[in-house]
């Protein structure tokens, strides 16, 4: 089949599924070529991998783009995590900041691992307090719910008595 320099200007410029390189890529389906989107040539279909979802049963690319493809930089510069070129650029501009910041970070924790009297637990200070307030007669959900007040556990034993 040949094409006009329209019809091509069409499939090379357009996307593969607009209206009119759709058309032209079914008139060369039909006659036995397609069009490699990469290379931008015409050539038989079966210079090209088979494939279920392309045009025709065939892919885009032909064998030998696809080849390439392989080997071929794809322009991709992968970045990841700029936190470590990030932090150096930043102790280089700021070396006494950096010191600072360090110096703060291994203060607070060297505190955290000085030993120190453990803490009692809270359920263990809510047994307690149950524990007192059933030993001056309260009931149950009395001695649950109520607030600890130390300074009248005297009066209670007072009026008690």
């Amino acid at each position: 089949m040949k094409l006009s320099i329209e019809d091509l200007n069409i499939l090379v410029t357009r996307h593969a599924n607009s209206f009119e390189s759709a058309q032209l890529r079914d008139k060369l389906i039909a006659e036995g070529l397609h069009f490699c989107s990469h290379c931008k040539s015409i050539k038989p279909a079966e210079g090209f991998p088979r494939s279920v979802n392309g045009r025709g049963g065939r892919s885009t690319e032909c064998h030998q783009c696809g080849q390439q493809k392989k080997h071929r930089a794809t322009g991709f510069v992968p970045h990841g995590l700029r936190i470590f070129e990030n932090s150096a650029r930043f102790r280089k501009e700021n070396p006494d900041a950096r010191k600072a910041i360090d110096k703060r970070h291994y203060d607070k924790h060297r505190k955290s691992n000085t030993p120190r009297a453990p803490a009692e637990s809270k359920a263990v200070i809510k047994r307690r307090n149950f524990d007192n307030r059933k030993a001056l007669g309260m009931s149950g959900r009395q001695a649950n719910y109520m607030a600890p007040a130390p300074e009248f556990d005297e009066s209670w034993n007072a009026i008690k008595r």
